[in-house]
């Protein structure tokens, strides 16, 4: 009675709030650094399986990375010398039947070029390159919606452009401009029916009609825009305030939700994405560090390391396929490398430490104790038996010796 008066007082809790004895622990690890653009990497994409990263850069080239073999595969250059800078990549679903990757990517020289890829060959071939602007304005953004197969574009001097996919090519549905602002950003809205235009300078996001270009709203954020990214799980838009952090708005709020305080000195646009199926965010930073932060919580769930502390990390991208999360960032400055960082879907149980785990040894330890006792007899048995055994053979060594 005594005893089971103590077992249960060890799971007793009159002070302390319980936590669990066993919790999981996962945290992204640096898997490994890939290296070779000369010159800054502007915009990264995952493919769908995680198997492969695209990266585009100001050295006029995007490459191509084994992400499982952490390791370049091709790199995609216009001999004609066309292109200028990459400055956004993305791959997109342009047909959903066919076992392939299709790569797009926009370029300083306003050019919108198009890569495919089919599961069983080994490179991207080149399907079709568009002029869409003039050669001194550059495409800044462009967003892809599969549903209705619609291509919307913006370039630095606040260009607009509609493009839909008709017969296996696209044909511009309208061109508009935004004056006095950067169209930063674009993404579909509404079931494909709106475009959200985000203005860099302004702050200002235009919604649009995909059909006729007329504006459906007109809203105002108390910051400028440096960076937007759009959840298309829970519709949450994240923007970079370019002065001290990143702000999470829900989906048609004008106000943010929570902050994410990103320290700055610098004035320099970095890149803030959605991860793990919209549940959190990953920001960028001046000082070499890449922040995690579960959207919950204004503290960040943790930091990553990726360069000195004068390195800009201005750009991100995350993916979540097979077993794995994947976290991409890549510097401006220095080596201009980039860092892959994964964490494991599979649960992986580890030790707390804490009053329930202390605890939870004390009961273990009990638990060993009293087997032992109930089966001393078996046990106790046994050992005599190899006792025995080992002093008999221990006798017939030493008479061996002494026949010697």
């Amino acid at each position: 009675m005594a005893f089971s008066t103590f077992f249960n007082s060890l799971y007793s809790d009159t002070n302390d709030v319980a936590q669990p004895c066993f919790y999981v622990v996962q945290r992204y690890m640096l898997a490994g650094t890939l290296n070779g653009h000369g010159r800054p990497p502007n915009a990264f994409a995952f493919n769908g399986t995680n198997t492969i990263l695209a990266s585009g850069g100001d050295d006029e080239e995007v490459r191509i990375w084994d992400i499982k073999r952490l390791r370049l595969c091709q790199r995609l250059v216009d001999p004609a010398g066309r292109w200028g800078q990459v400055t956004c990549v993305q791959f997109v679903n342009l047909d959903a039947h066919s076992n392939a990757d299709w790569l797009c990517f926009g370029t300083g020289r306003g050019m919108l070029a198009m890569y495919r890829k089919s599961r069983r060959a080994a490179e991207f071939a080149e399907a079709w390159t568009l002029r869409i602007f003039a050669v001194g304005d550059s495409v800044e953004a462009f967003a892809y919606d599969s549903n209705h197969q619609r291509l919307a574009v913006s370039s630095h001097y606040g260009k607009l452009k509609m493009l839909r996919l008709q017969q296996g090519k696209f044909v511009e549905s309208w061109e508009d401009e935004l004056s006095d602002a950067i169209p930063r950003a674009l993404f579909f809205s509404n079931n494909g029916h709106s475009v959200s235009i985000f203005a860099m300078e302004s702050g200002a996001i235009f919604c649009r009609d995909v059909e006729t270009s007329s504006t459906h709203s007109i809203k105002v954020l108390k910051t400028a825009i440096g960076y937007a990214s759009h959840c298309q799980e829970t519709g949450n838009i994240l923007v970079d305030n370019m002065r001290n952090g990143f702000d999470l708005y829900p989906h048609n709020r004008n106000h943010p939700s929570r902050h994410f305080p990103v320290p700055a000195t610098k004035m320099y646009v970095k890149a803030g994405v959605f991860g793990e199926r919209g549940t959190i965010a990953v920001c960028g930073s001046d000082h070499g560090m890449v922040y995690v932060f579960g959207l919950a919580d204004s503290k960040p769930k943790q930091t990553l390391l990726h360069g000195s502390g004068t390195d800009l990390v201005q750009v991100i991208e995350t993916s979540s396929a097979q077993d794995d999360h994947l976290i991409a960032s890549g510097i401006s400055t220095g080596k201009c490398n980039i860092c892959i960082w994964k964490r494991s879907k599979k649960h992986t149980a580890r030790f707390d430490g804490g009053i329930m785990g202390e605890r939870l040894m004390i009961c273990n330890v009990l638990f060993i104790l009293l087997f032992m006792w109930v089966t001393r007899e078996t046990w106790l048995s046994y050992l005599n038996d190899m006792k025995t055994n080992f002093l008999q053979i221990l006798t017939l060594y030493r008479e061996i010796g002494r026949g010697r």
